[in-house]
């Protein structure tokens, strides 16, 4: 896919500094790729998380992506991850074998083909046809960058965050494009504010949307990791939300633990590498 230029181009761990313009990323820890589907056929039935993205991804097809619902599906995409270790053929370090693929798009593209929509209904019931997802994945796209070129695909390695040739990018597009202007290749990871209305929706199941009870816990086992170094491994959704308030709020403190025995030696001095004089 080709990138027009025409339109406008937009390591401290800080756990108790609030960094501006810090990103996050919501990382589901997986064993291997095959484990993702636990969210969705686990023996204790769909997750939460999936639950309420697929009851929204079918209210963006009832209201054809004009609803404020395909936002919330953006946010999803570019902040919400499962992190696995996987082998490829072209390995050359660690990096290049812990992947990252989207949650959303894990989940849209699980959906057997020929499946009907139903109607979003009581406690997040609703699923979007398989049509409707196979739109969904090629408008909502995670891709590399190369130059003028994005390259649409997942999962994407961890060594490609660091890579200097290329650039991994979200892009919301129309799924038949073949060019997009500059512009509409974002960075992924939400911004803070961001985040906590992803988080508030995610988490919370409540009474009024036809569910039994109002809940918030649930078992997770994730990373919430930022861009400037920020990381903490989250156990449950209460958790997860009340570190993301305390973020906001600049009074988030170190994750406790117990203080590690430091040893040391006596120093020694470095002898300066000698400098022969050229010959002559």
């Amino acid at each position: 896919m080709n990138i027009s230029l025409d339109g406008n181009a937009e390591s401290k761990m800080g756990d108790a500094i609030h960094q501006f313009g810090e990103r996050f990323a919501l990382l589901e820890i997986k064993p291997d790729q095959s484990y993702c589907q636990s969210e969705w056929m686990g023996s204790k039935g769909p997750k939460r998380a999936y639950r309420k993205l697929m009851d929204l991804a079918a209210r963006d097809e009832e209201t054809k992506g004009l609803t404020d619902a395909r936002q919330t599906l953006i946010q999803s995409t570019r902040g919400h991850f499962f992190a696995y270790w996987g082998e490829t053929d072209g390995d050359q370090s660690h990096m290049h074998q812990l992947f990252i693929q989207p949650y959303l798009l894990s989940a849209l593209k699980a959906l057997p083909a020929g499946s009907y929509f139903t109607q979003t209904g009581s406690c997040y019931s609703g699923r979007p046809s398989s049509h409707h997802a196979v739109i969904l994945e090629g408008s909502l796209t995670v891709g590399l960058q190369l130059g003028n070129n994005f390259h649409p695909g997942w999962p994407t390695a961890l060594a490609d965050f660091f890579s200097t040739a290329q650039a991994v990018r979200f892009c919301h597009k129309d799924p038949k494009a073949l060019t997009v202007p500059s512009s509409c290749l974002l960075e992924l990871g939400l911004e803070i504010d961001e985040l906590q209305t992803y988080v508030n929706f995610l988490c919370t199941e409540k009474k009024s949307d036809g569910c039994e009870r109002d809940v918030l816990e649930e078992d997770l086992k994730m990373i919430l990791i930022g861009s400037q170094g920020f990381i903490r491994h989250i156990t449950n959704t209460t958790e997860l939300m009340n570190v993301i308030k305390a973020y906001r709020e600049d009074r988030l403190v170190p994750t406790l633990g117990v203080s590690p025995r430091f040893n040391e030696h006596p120093s020694v001095t470095v002898i300066p590498k000698p400098k022969y004089a050229p010959r002559t």
